[in-house]
């Protein structure tokens, strides 16, 4: 097999300097619609939190389903949240503590943020006291300013090892999983004065209180049953079949869920003898979840990974256990496409849903095609019809978009398994037309006559791993990840030859033909290629861009690409694609209509509204980014080397580090003064010592000038 070898020659922008990134972090319109981890219930209200923020949704009677009403972006992953009053209290995979303002829902308003720079376990807020469990050093009282800022105030070591903390009207129970649960009032100044405590047999791993017991789970599959009082105790243990990781209670029921099994106990306090055994969707360890009431109807409440959020009816939950789908999209987002202003969303876990963009580009719900077939990995549009590919089918079933409602073509049944992208010519050779279903390992060619027989004519395996596919003409094009193109040609009879491979300096997260030329994104570089003849292909351009992308698309006179550090607009009037803007979130995909650009990182969908920015636009010469700000890493996850980019409005010292899960310091990747502009540094997966971490999540987090943000990154071996 012979490699073309290409010298690669530099294209200066065709405007003089640089621009400055003006695309707003905050999108138009965003739903943050999956992958919720916990769960708050206010009246009729669902406050969850996603990948990006938190999510309030609304139960609608008519439709007996929750409805996202408002959202909220916060700078790290939220999973905990803990509710005191009116004040909603939410922490992050940073550790980052936000005070957030529920008392006028669905409006929500943060108060501000506390960045908590050490290990800690739990929290609990009361008033304008902010408790801390921080394991052996104690647990600590800081004195919120005006939620703001959080100044150490005195703290309590009569426990060993606290845990767990929550306040219960004026009293607050803390746990040390050592000797058992203490107990303060918080009526009087200071602290809080210690009362007693509730001596444990076994080492606990959380409680709830209900009326006058507390409910204690056991690492030796046990729950107990105590009380305070004159002598408080343990007055019921209960052997359990699981081990349990969240516990729920209400009126007399004791719920025990298990996240490793689907097998869950019910305990009735008036008879904690006989537990009753029933099975559920078993949550992720993590999700949090609470209780609510519909129709008169008490349910428990919880994120669900196979749904979104889950409901089950108390009254039946020791009988039937049947789960009701309280909000149906648990993610992620796999692939979009915008046809006649209408936008299509699909998902591994989702089923193809439609939305109506307004004038202004705002997102109306309009229906849903197939509500069971709810596994997506690819869309491709083709005029009227719309291939939607169902991996668990194995088939591309075809769909006219073109009225409402939308009807039925016919299927391809696809052979290849893992299929992640597909395409459809609408070119007829001899009446059939060619299908291409491409995976990870290599592709399959299929023809569609017009009397819909599907024939496949070639199956090409690859032995590199195959990062995407693109058809230019009668020429397929292939990037794997040994940073190389492999092309082939089609011929009339639908049969495939190899050609050639052609290498490049990184590996193509994304190729797209275009007006008869194909272009590749190749780390910090768009290289176009001219494959007319895959004989003689050559580099036609290649310039270096802003940004490293991950899709693109393409829509009149512009192009609009996303990655792992935001946006990129593109004008394509001329010969060579010119940079008109950036800026923006990060994504994974992308799908745009005229001047409205849709994007998704697979757990929200952001639509940007370019109509009246780009309009008549003149680049600015201006390399200065107007505020602090940490990217996400690049790639994420990552095995061995990652980046990491941030940006400084001025120059000022910088401390760049790498903390492990336990907040302890691995690294420093910078400690300077750096000038204002971008900046960008790798990581190689090392500690300070320069040997190799183990594989798992680690937090970066920047420092300068009294500004701090923490990402969290996954390293993998």
């Amino acid at each position: 097999m012979k490699k073309l070898s290409l010298i690669l020659f530099f294209v200066s922008w065709l405007f003089s300097g640089t621009i400055r990134a003006t695309i707003s972090q905050d999108p138009d319109y965003t739903f943050m619609w999956n992958g919720f981890n916990s769960v708050t219930i206010i009246d009729s209200f669902a406050i969850t939190t996603t990948k990006e923020g938190l999510v309030v949704l609304k139960y609608d009677r008519s439709s007996k389903n929750y409805r996202e009403l408002n959202n909220t972006f916060l700078n790290s992953e939220p999973y905990l949240q803990k509710l005191s009053g009116t004040v909603l209290t939410v922490r992050t995979t940073a550790d980052v503590l936000y005070f957030v303002d529920v008392g006028n829902l669905p409006q929500i308003t943060i108060l501000g943020k506390v960045d908590v720079d050490f290990p800690f376990h739990d929290f609990a807020l009361h008033n304008q006291d902010l408790y801390i469990c921080a394991g052996y050093d104690g647990l600590f009282r800081y004195s919120m300013i005006n939620y703001k800022m959080a100044a150490f105030a005195d703290s309590s070591r009569t426990g060993i090892h606290y845990t767990r903390v929550d306040v219960y009207d004026n009293e607050l129970y803390a746990l040390d999983d050592y000797n058992g649960i203490l107990r303060y009032d918080l009526t009087g100044v200071g602290f809080g004065k210690f009362i007693d405590y509730l001596y444990i047999p076994f080492q606990a791993t959380s409680f709830v209180k209900i009326d006058s017991i507390v409910v204690i789970a056991s690492k030796k599959q046990k729950i107990m049953l105590g009380h305070f009082g004159a002598e408080p105790e343990v007055t019921d243990t209960v052997e359990l079949i699981l081990n349990p990781t969240a516990v729920f209670a209400r009126d007399s029921l004791i719920i025990v869920l298990d996240s490793s099994q689907h097998v869950t106990q019910i305990i009735n306090r008036n008879n904690p003898e006989y537990p009753y055994i029933s099975l559920l969707e078993a949550p992720d360890k993590r999700f949090q979840g609470d209780f609510t009431v519909i129709n008169n109807r008490t349910c428990l409440i919880f994120p669900s990974p196979n749904f979104g959020l889950v409901l089950y009816n108390l009254a039946e939950i020791t009988t039937l256990a049947t789960p009701i789908i309280g909000f149906n999209r648990p993610g992620p987002v796999t692939d979009m496409t915008i046809y006649n202003g209408s936008l299509f969303t699909g998902g591994s876990n989702n089923p193809l849903d439609k939305y109506i963009l307004s004038i202004d580009g705002k997102p109306t719900y309009r229906t849903t095609l197939y509500n069971t077939l709810n596994n997506i990995s690819s869309l491709y549009l083709s005029g009227d019809s719309l291939f939607i590919y169902y991996p668990k089918m194995s088939d591309a079933v075809i769909v006219n978009i073109a009225n409402f409602p939308i009807t039925y073509e016919g299927f391809i049944g696809v052979s290849r398994d893992n299929v992640n992208n597909i395409i459809f010519q609408d070119r007829r050779i001899n009446n059939r037309r060619p299908f291409f279903a491409a995976s990870k390992n290599g592709f399959d060619v299929y023809t569609v006559s017009d009397s819909n027989t599907v024939t496949r004519t070639a199956s090409i395996n690859i032995i590199d791993e195959v990062h995407d596919f693109a058809v230019q003409d009668s020429i397929i094009v292939v990037s794997t990840n040994k940073s190389s193109l492999w092309l082939y040609r089609l011929y009339d009879n639908f049969t495939v030859e190899f050609r050639t491979t052609i290498g490049l300096p990184f590996t193509a997260n994304k190729i797209q033909s275009y007006n008869h030329r194909l272009m590749v994104f190749s780390g910090s570089q768009l290289i176009i290629f001219d494959v007319t003849d895959p004989k003689k292909s050559h580099l036609d351009t290649s310039l270096s861009i802003t940004l490293p992308v991950y899709d693109c698309a393409i829509t009149g006179n512009r192009m609009y690409t996303v990655g792992p550090f935001g946006i990129q607009v593109f004008d394509m009037t001329g010969r060579v694609p010119r940079l008109l803007d950036y800026g923006g979130r990060s994504g994974q995909v992308i799908t745009a209509y005229e001047h409205i650009a849709v994007i998704s990182n697979g757990y929200s969908i952001h639509i940007y509204d370019f109509r009246d920015v780009l309009t008549d636009y003149e680049p600015v010469v201006d390399n200065l980014p107007a505020e602090y700000y940490l990217s996400q890493n690049y790639p994420n996850p990552f095995n061995p080397v990652t980046t990491i980019e941030f940006s400084l409005p001025r120059r000022g010292q910088v401390e760049l580090s790498v903390y492990n899960i336990l907040g302890q310091k691995v690294t420093t990747l910078v400690d300077e003064e750096k000038s204002a502009g971008r900046h960008t540094v790798e990581w190689r997966g090392t500690g300070s010592d320069g040997h190799s971490l183990a594989s798992g999540i680690y937090l970066y987090r920047l420092l300068v000038e009294g500004y701090t943000e923490t990402r969290k990154m996954i390293l993998i071996k």
